[in-house]
């Protein structure tokens, strides 16, 4: 009866609308709302509840089950757009891939007029108790007891007082505001926290649904795991001097103060994004507002892997959700299951739950339409999966060091997932400059994109070979064969040249050489341009003498490349009269045929004094009486090219010993000059040798140095007595 009552109430808005259509009523207008409200209206509902359906709040939608007695159920199901929130076994147990259909039990979440629809598709509805709201009630937020969650104002305080204690590290922004006007905070975690960095970009987010709160406390606590352990342990250093992390909490506040599993317009956000499939345009316009927050949080982005948690299930849920029909594999089904996995097999909940290993391809479990999952990895090229870590939602607060301890290793092996497969920078060749590019791998065909602020680029790869593939506007494709190993990743840079008709690159010059020498710089010029073309030169000196030996270059066709010579004078005396000194020039290329065409390259030459030098002794070992004397002549010698003046110290001796001179007159190359080492031998004692060691060192270089050792005995004295005869 109620069923049919709700078809007159539809019927009766088809005819307004139609009239409306045709002129006939005035203004329809609020027909439409009248219905959406209307639906709110009802009490009743099945005997199995009593007192009726208890919808969520902001909804009219209840939770129910519905039986599946075979596939085409399912596939009905699944076409109705009915707002599914699990399907299992009726023994309890999850659909596998490939097995042979069995019934199975559907809950949903739905309203009168939802219910009436499944009914007349020759459904079974049975509608149930709602134990996540009766659970919210009874220690959600703002209740008093052990089991009690904390508000959402005593989770921003305390991000806010992570954030406040460790400044470099982390930033607290809000990308947008919920319905009601609550702000969407993030931690964005990374050891340059206000710097573009070439590093992958990691987010988590969780509660799209404000009853499943158990990622809320995941995430808080990551955080704190990370920022208090920077510096000692290596492993969450590495992540956060490696990574740009970022962690939305609750994405749907509203939701979480209610109680609810929607927004607070009545709204399931993870059917809410564009699906590949459905509503195959990714834009924003008309979406939730927190939708809207995620996706211009996303596109100033280049997230490269993520995920999103979730309670009602123990699994981790990869792409695709959304499909045409099944089969249908994601282009990285490979990676995702691998990876899917590893984090599984690291979370003890899920690697003994009911899914096999604790990993399942959405459309294996059931086919949901506009989800972030699938968003996030078709149009964003983020490597992005759903998991699913409690089948309570929400289980009481004081069971979260439980969930932690499940999930706290997994969380950061998927993290450090990151920083595997290839990497590089992509840049305009010609300037250097960071370029928006798309980076592909033809054995894979799922594209990324470059940061632009950066040009990094980084992409998650199994170990393999692989043909990467770099485009650009505006720039010539590129491609690499790359190998990727398993923990590290592989980097490759793509150097893009530009596409056009002029174009001009210059390569920089830079060499070493003696001062006093006169040298020359070859620079080549290469035309990048698609038309043969000629390039003007101009030279801007340094501070020693130079002069462009050609004033021209070409003509050169596409790709060809030429010399140009620059011949320049090197002081004997280089500026600063140092070791090294330096000069640097300036080579401006300039096209004939396009004058605004130009680059530049620069002369780079370093005056390097070459030092040695070299220290000996005529005779290295003495003898002398005790209270004598014995004097050590040396010679030091400049071995190096420059000059050079050198002090002589002496070392490790127990005798008394003295050098002359202390430091010599400066030497040029080759020249030498002698030195006396006086040693003293004690009249007494038991010592009967000593070595002094000698030492000359550079001026210029005080690590440079030579030595001698000097080795003094004592020697003694025979008396033979008188005898007379």
């Amino acid at each position: 009866m109620k069923c049919l009552v709700h078809r007159w109430r539809i019927v009766l808005v088809l005819v307004l609308l139609l009239s409306a259509a045709l002129g006939v009523a005035g203004s329809g207008a609020d027909a439409p709302a009248k219905v959406a409200g209307g639906s709110a209206e009802v009490v009743g509902g099945p005997a199995e509840v009593v007192g009726g359906p208890e919808p969520f709040p902001f909804s009219d939608r209840y939770p129910a089950e519905v039986s599946l007695a075979s596939a085409g159920d399912l596939a009905l199901l699944a076409g109705l757009g009915i707002d599914v929130a699990n399907v299992e076994a009726l023994d309890g147990s999850y659909p596998r891939a490939g097995a042979p259909f069995e019934p199975l039990a559907a809950t949903v979440y739905i309203n009168e007029a939802e219910e009436c629809l499944l009914e007349a598709e020759g459904l079974a509805v049975r509608v149930v108790p709602n134990e996540s709201l009766r659970a919210w009630r009874a220690y959600g937020p703002g209740t008093d007891g052990p089991e009690a969650w904390p508000t959402f104002e005593q989770f921003v305080t305390r991000m806010q007082g992570i954030a406040a204690a460790y400044p470099d590290l982390v930033r607290m922004v809000s990308i947008g505001q919920s319905v009601l006007g609550r702000e969407l905070w993030m931690l964005k975690i990374s050891d340059n926290v206000d710097l573009e960095e070439d590093e992958p970009e990691f987010k988590y987010s969780s509660t799209m649904h404000g009853i499943e709160g158990v990622g809320t406390e995941l995430t808080i606590r990551l955080a704190e795991l990370l920022t208090a352990n920077y510096g000692v342990d290596p492993d969450l250093t590495e992540l956060v001097d490696e990574m740009e992390i970022w962690l939305l909490p609750i994405h749907n506040p509203d939701g979480y103060v209610a109680g609810t599993y929607y927004n607070a317009n009545g709204v399931n956000l993870n059917r809410d994004y564009p699906d590949r499939i459905t509503d195959p345009y990714d834009d924003p316009t008309g979406r939730e507002p927190e939708t809207q927050a995620m996706m211009y949080f996303a596109y100033d982005h280049r997230f490269v892997m993520g995920a999103n948690y979730h309670t009602g299930a123990l699994v981790v849920n990869v792409p695709w959700d959304s499909v045409p029909a099944v089969p249908d594999y994601a282009p990285d089904d490979a990676l995702f299951m691998e990876y899917g996995v590893g984090y599984a097999v690291r979370n003890p909940d899920i690697w003994n739950g009911p899914f096999e290993d604790g990993i399942t391809r959405g459309w294996d479990w059931y086919i949901i339409r506009g989800g972030m999952q699938d968003w996030a990895y078709h149009w964003q090229g983020e490597h992005h999966v759903t998991i699913e870590v409690s089948n309570a939602q929400p289980p009481p607060y004081n069971q979260m060091d439980s969930y932690w301890n499940a999930n706290r290793d997994a969380m950061l092996w998927w993290m450090g997932r990151a920083l595997e497969g290839v990497r590089g920078l992509v840049y305009d060749v010609t300037t250097g400059d960071p370029l928006d590019a798309t980076v592909d791998v033809v054995q894979i065909g799922k594209s990324v994109r470059t940061d632009p602020d950066v040009g990094d680029y980084h992409r998650l790869l199994l170990p393999g070979t692989y043909t990467v593939t770099c485009t650009a506007d505006g720039f010539l494709d590129q491609a690499w064969a790359v190998d990727v190993v398993s923990g590290t990743a592989t980097v490759q840079d793509c150097a893009m040249w530009p596409d056009a008709d002029y174009a001009v690159l210059a390569g920089d010059s830079e060499m070493a050489v003696a001062p006093g020498e006169t040298v020359t710089h070859t620079f080549t010029v290469t035309n990048a341009g698609a038309v043969t073309d000629t390039y003007a030169l101009s030279l801007t000196l340094g501070a020693w003498p130079a002069v462009l030996v050609d004033d021209q270059v070409g003509p050169l066709g596409p790709w060809e490349s030429g010399a140009v010579r620059v011949q320049v004078d090197v002081p004997y005396q280089p500026a600063g009269d140092w070791l090294l000194a330096s000069d640097v020039l300036t080579l401006s290329v300039a096209s004939l045929a396009e004058p605004a065409v130009t680059v530049d390259a620069t002369g780079t030459i370093h005056a390097y004094a070459y030092l040695d030098v070299a220290l000996g002794a005529g005779d290295a070992e003495g003898w002398a009486r005790g209270g004598q004397a014995i004097t050590y002549t040396l010679v030091v010698t400049n071995a190096g090219a420059y000059t050079d003046t050198y002090t002589l110290a002496l070392d490790g001796y127990a005798w008394p010993a003295t050098v002359m001179p202390t430091q010599t007159q400066p030497l040029g190359p080759g020249h030498s000059a002698p030195l006396g080492v006086r040693v003293e031998v004690p009249a007494d004692g038991a010592v009967q040798e000593d070595a002094v060691w000698v030492r000359a060192t550079s001026s210029r270089d005080v690590g440079l140095y030579a030595e001698q050792a000097l080795t003094t005995r004592r020697l003694w004295g025979v008396y033979l007595p008188l005898i007379e005869r």
